[in-house]
Parts: C-alpha cells; sequence; structure tokens
C-alpha cells in the first residue's frame, strides 16, 4: 500500500463520508511500473507479475482456447485485441495468457537512475519469448528519452515470455501497449 505521507509521489484526495462523520482519504498512485524492473530507484515499489510453472502446464491449452478471442493475425504476426470498459475482464485474461512474463530477473545493480519518468511504449514478444522492438511513443520526465529507451532494454534482456505456439506454428505479438510512470513530481503529474 502506498505511503500517504510521501506527497511527491502521490496525489492525496479527500473524500468525506458525511453519515459516518469521518473523512475517507483515498491515495492515488501514479507509480506504473511495466511489464519488467528496469535499474530505476522507483522500482522499490512495485510488484511484477510472473507466471508460474503450475500456470505454465495449462498454457498451451488456454492459448489455443482463448487464441482468436485475445488476438488478430495475419501470418505469424498477431496483436492484442482493443478491449473497451464493457470488457475489462477479457482484456486482463488475455493479457495474462499472452504477454505475462514467465521470468523476470531481479534487479541486482546498485547503480540505477533515479530521475523521473512518464513513457507510453509499445513492444513485441518474439516467436522466441523475447521483447523486442521497444518503440516509445511518448516520453516525459528529467531523464532524456534514450536514457529511458536504454532502461526499458536492459530490463527488456532480463525478461522472458512464453513463446506463442498453436498447432506448431511460433507467432510473434506485436504492438503490446505499455506504460512506465516512476519518481513523478506532483508539478509533473498536474501537467498531464
Amino acid at each position: 500500500m502506498p505511503d500517504t505521507e510521501t506527497h511527491d509521489q502521490h496525489s492525496i484526495e479527500e473524500a468525506p463520508i458525511e453519515a459516518a462523520g469521518i473523512e475517507e482519504i483515498v491515495v492515488k498512485s501514479p507509480l506504473r511500473c511495466g511489464s519488467w524492473p528496469v535499474d530505476h530507484v522507483g522500482v522499490v515499489d512495485c510488484e511484477f507479475a510472473e507466471l508460474t510453472k503450475a500456470t505454465r502446464l495449462h498454457l498451451p491449452d488456454l492459448r489455443k482456447r482463448y487464441f482468436a478471442t485475445c488476438l488478430i493475425c495475419a501470418d505469424e504476426h498477431c496483436h492484442p485485441r482493443k478491449w473497451e470498459d464493457p470488457h475489462p475482464l477479457q482484456g486482463e485474461v488475455c493479457e495474462k495468457l499472452f504477454w505475462t512474463p514467465t521470468l523476470i530477473a531481479r534487479l541486482t545493480t546498485s547503480d540505477r537512475s533515479d530521475g523521473s519518468v512518464n513513457v507510453a511504449y509499445h513492444f513485441e514478444i518474439s516467436p522466441a519469448g523475447r521483447v523486442q522492438n521497444i518503440e516509445i511513443d511518448s516520453h516525459r520526465g528529467v531523464l532524456e528519452q534514450e536514457s529511458v529507451l536504454m532502461l526499458l532494454k536492459r530490463g527488456a534482456a532480463r525478461t522472458r515470455f512464453e513463446p506463442l505456439v498453436i498447432e506448431g506454428a511460433y507467432y510473434t505479438i506485436t504492438g503490446i501497449q505499455d506504460r512506465l510512470i516512476l519518481q513523478m513530481e506532483l508539478s509533473d503529474l498536474q501537467s498531464w
């Protein structure tokens, strides 16, 4: 749970509860960690999804069943379907089945960046289950865009995904959207 005293990383809204005569403080954290760890001091507050071995045992059958529901494919290239508010659960299920890492190397380096980062990016998962073709869509913060791209690439090099194989064919998953928001100042948040 985010620390409500850390005002430089979180925005605080007060929502009074009239009936009980008690004020409730809702903490909205702008922290978004992306799909894999990067060498940044802000990731200490992050948790990353990783498929367990037990889940991976059922993955081939589940992927085959939800292949056409979750992905739009041509040849050996697929991209995620867009799920809007009426179907948020379907989008979450698709994300877990097709682009949740199976291995995330934990960070051990003490040489980490510490500037604010707000970046939207997209990437692909190769037929071998590796991250490739990371491209930045938008970028804000004190770190230069090239530095942010290097952070993403170094973290991606330590991350593995289960290769997408349906009926013997290996697929590349393209156009996976992600966002990384770390250590943003309140002044940065107000200008969104």
